[in-house]
């Protein structure tokens, strides 16, 4: 145990080179411990700093991640989507996202029938492999499908989508269009539909029938 100030002064004032060199040795080993000391709490003071700017960064991206706006994966509300909601597994309707919910798992969707009143529309909570984003302007002609090509189309005049193989396709200066030939269409007959309401068919890239 180092003595206190008052025993280095006695030491001192008796002249002693013996005890000299003890107080010498005494402050050269208070020297070091208070490096010691000091160096630790320098440690401990930058650790504090590094655990308090990860806090910040996590609860940031916590807050971030909530309005879904560090996954690019998750769609945002308002969103136009194709929509499993049955059974069936081409059973697509035409919806809109209204969340998604961390909790679940799952969006909230609501059915996008223009029949039904915004009261009496139907909301759904579908997981994601169930919903699909619809191809903005800018992905037309990016994901244009070849003749003979099967794929999930929104029946006209309807919300509903079909599988269907592509016949041919008519490009116009607004808009891109699709011939198809939905499958069990009683007519057997090719209609048109906007390549804005045609996507791959799910089943087809996942390996599963439908």
């Amino acid at each position: 145990m180092l003595p206190d100030f008052c025993s280095f002064s006695l030491i001192a004032d008796r002249g002693d080179p013996g005890l000299v060199d003890q107080l010498a040795e005494y402050y050269r080993a208070l020297s070091k411990l208070a490096g010691v000391e000091h160096k630790y709490a320098s440690a401990a003071v930058e650790h504090l700093q590094e655990a308090a700017a990860s806090q910040g960064s996590i609860g940031g991206r916590s807050r971030r991640q909530k309005r879904g706006d560090d996954d690019p994966s998750i769609f945002k509300p308002d969103t136009i989507v194709a929509a499993r909601v049955g059974a069936k597994a081409d059973g697509y309707i035409l919806a809109t996202v209204i969340s998604y919910n961390k909790l679940k798992g799952k969006y909230e969707v609501e059915d996008a029938d223009p029949e039904s009143t915004e009261d009496d529309r139907k909301r759904h909570f579908v997981p994601p492999k169930h919903v699909l984003r619809l191809p903005a302007e800018t992905e037309l002609i990016d994901s244009e499908y070849l003749k003979g090509t099967m794929v999930l189309a929104m029946f006209p005049q309807t919300t509903t989508f079909y599988p269907a193989i592509v016949h041919s396709v008519s490009r116009k200066r607004k808009n891109t269009e699709y011939n198809l030939r939905f499958e069990g269409d009683v007519n057997d007959q090719i209609r048109r539909v906007s390549a804005h309401y045609v996507v791959a068919a799910p089943w087809l890239t996942r390996g599963a029938s439908p």
